[in-house]
């Protein structure tokens, strides 16, 4: 029960849980009852792994790619593939359906990259630019190391400044970044140095039918509690 609640004297709570299982991320409830009312909030609990993840550099299908290595986890990003996440492995298996290393057509979609990579377009009433023209432009790739709600995450960093009409003036900054194993947070900022627009964003993700990798809708939904965001002025 909560007592003295006032104004400028809220009540600190200290809240514990335990893991049972495999479990590795997954959405707990608070509930607070007093003063006649009952209020339920969510919680999301993600169990982290220990170790630091490796980021290592290359080639494949002759295009650079970085590699993020997270015990039995491996991500691969190609940023000039439409700054893309091309693979999630988990204990050597496949997660994600990708297009890499060629772009193609998917049901309705042309160019279809498969994977997980950003998508950024002008909203307009008299015009249909889905996926817009963001895979146009060229991505340049870092190691990148930095925190997350105090969590700290090794992985890559896109940037890119779009020159095609529609985005001239934005700069946008695209992270990948894992704090260890089954864990991934994908990340995109989006900076405008010129007219106010309205756009639409996303980093919509594809996995293998019937898959869904352990850790990406929890963290992603933890950076992003809408994981389809709304369109938004900048």
């Amino acid at each position: 029960p909560l007592s003295e609640v006032k104004r400028g004297k809220p009540v600190e709570l200290g809240v514990r849980w335990a893991k049972t299982g495999t479990i590795r991320a997954g959405i707990g409830k608070i509930v607070l009852r007093g003063m006649g009312e009952e209020r339920r909030f969510p919680w999301w609990v993600i169990a982290l792994p220990q170790g630091k993840p490796e980021v290592a550099e290359g080639e494949r299908e002759g295009r650079r790619v970085f590699t993020i290595g997270a015990g039995k986890t491996r991500f691969q990003v190609a940023p000039s593939f439409a700054g893309s996440l091309i693979s999630w492995r988990e204990k050597g298996e496949e997660w994600l359906l990708v297009g890499f290393p060629r772009p193609r057509a998917f049901t309705w979609l042309s160019p279809w990259f498969g994977g997980i990579y950003p998508i950024l377009y002008e909203l307009s009433l008299d015009e249909w630019n889905w996926p817009g023209r963001l895979h146009r432009e060229e991505f340049r790739g870092e190691r990148w190391a930095g925190e997350f709600s105090e969590i700290p995450l090794s992985g890559v960093r896109l940037l890119c400044e779009p020159r095609s009409r529609d985005l001239r003036g934005l700069s946008l900054e695209v992270i990948y970044a894992s704090p260890g194993e089954g864990i991934l947070l994908s990340l995109l900022r989006v900076r405008n140095s010129g007219r106010p627009r309205r756009l639409f964003r996303r980093i919509p993700g594809i996995p293998q039918t019937g898959r869904r990798a352990p850790g990406y809708r929890a963290l992603l939904s933890r950076a992003c509690p809408d994981p389809v965001p709304l369109p938004c002025w900048v």
